[in-house]
């Protein structure tokens, strides 16, 4: 007869903790990186994020939700909330700095381009929507 095999449950950890550590300000730029490819590439309708947002914004203020976050937006929510914290820490310590190029975009060249990767993925958009998302993406990154 054979042996069944036995597994452990995962570790656990306590989540009234925190816990400290040095990481390197490049790191802030991969997880923005990340959370733009979860945006625009995992989430299944990028017309939502607006509503994703908002939706973080009362989980930080503290308030319960109607509906728990999907898996995803749970995903997103964890590096967004890490990512805003290293930001705060780079800024206070002064690592925070203008980018080296002054090259810049319209309004109108920004939201075309993002109407142009939506409509690629087969969403259907109006301006209204590309502009709430405009705003989440340029508020988050000014954060």
């Amino acid at each position: 007869m054979s042996e069944t095999k036995r597994y452990k449950r995962a570790k656990t950890y306590d989540y009234t903790k925190s816990v400290s550590i040095d990481i390197n300000t490049s790191f802030i730029e991969g997880f923005d990186n990340i959370i733009k490819y979860f945006l625009l590439n995992v989430v299944e309708d990028p017309t939502t994020i607006p509503q994703t947002f908002q939706r973080f914004a009362t989980v930080l203020e503290g308030k319960k939700l109607k509906q728990p976050l999907t898996p995803v937006e749970s995903m997103i929510f964890i590096l967004y909330t890490v990512t805003m914290e290293l930001k705060q820490k780079a800024r206070e310590a002064g690592y925070e700095k203008d980018p080296d190029s002054d090259e810049s975009y319209t309004h109108d060249e920004v939201v075309d381009g993002l109407k142009t990767i939506l409509n690629q993925k087969g969403h259907d958009v109006d301006e209204t929507k590309v502009k709430s998302l405009l705003d989440i993406l340029q508020n988050k990154k000014s954060s």
